[in-house]
Parts: C-alpha cells; structure tokens; sequence
C-alpha cells in the first residue's frame, strides 16, 4: 500500500488539472464539496491505489456490526462512533489542506496574508 514517486506524479498532475480557474479561496470548499466523485475517486485512487477497496471493506464491516448488535442503544452507539470517525477524518482532511497550504505559501516566499484583501478588491471589480 505504499505510495509510489510516480503515483504522487499523477495525483499531482490531476489535482493541478482539478484546480484549473480556481483560487485560494476556493481550495477548502473544493476539496469538500465541489470535485465531482469520479474525479474526486480518481485522485483518492492515485494516492491510495486500494482506496476503494478499503471503503468497500469498511462498508461491508460496518453493515456487519450493526447485524450483530441486538440492542438498540448499541446500534445507536455505533452510528454515533461512525459520525465520530466521520467528523475527525473530515478535520484531519482540512488540517492537512492547511497545513499544505500554509508550507507552500512558506516553501514559495509568499505572504498569504494580503490574499483575502486582493479577492475582495477583485470581486468589487478593482485591480490585485
């Protein structure tokens, strides 16, 4: 399951595909909300080649699990640690996009700071 140089390769070159008219302000949301699934699946897939096999297995675990749970509180706990778990790796997902954002803000000799000022004049149809 190791990641290969050449698989980063391509994960790069279709997230720069995925990013083409996008701004800074848009990178959080899209990486929630905007990437179609298939394209969405294909750069999950250049980075974890088994990634839809492991949420396939994780799919079929949990359906398993709750066949096994007899009580009703014990379902309802199980959906709550699968929100759980869903919120977390939501928050470690962002965490990352910041913190890769923030090094290749660092990493370029960029001050992201003024970022939001120069959207914004863009937006009101001034000059960056």
């Amino acid at each position: 399951m190791s990641v290969t140089t050449r698989d980063q390769g391509k994960a790069q070159a279709v997230a720069r595909k995925l990013m083409t008219g996008w701004d800074v302000g848009d990178l959080e949301n899209l990486m929630t909300e905007q990437i179609p699934e298939e394209e969405r699946r294909k750069l999950l897939s250049q980075i974890e080649p088994e990634y839809d096999a492991m949420e396939k297995d994780s799919s079929k675990l949990y359906t398993e699990l709750h066949k096994q749970l007899k009580r009703k509180t014990h379902k309802e706990a199980l959906g709550r640690y699968s929100e759980i778990q869903l919120e977390l790796n939501t928050a470690a997902g962002q965490a990352g996009f910041h913190l890769g954002f923030a090094a290749a803000l660092e990493l370029l000799g960029i001050d992201g700071r003024g970022f939001a000022e120069r959207k914004a004049l863009r937006s009101k149809g001034g000059r960056s």
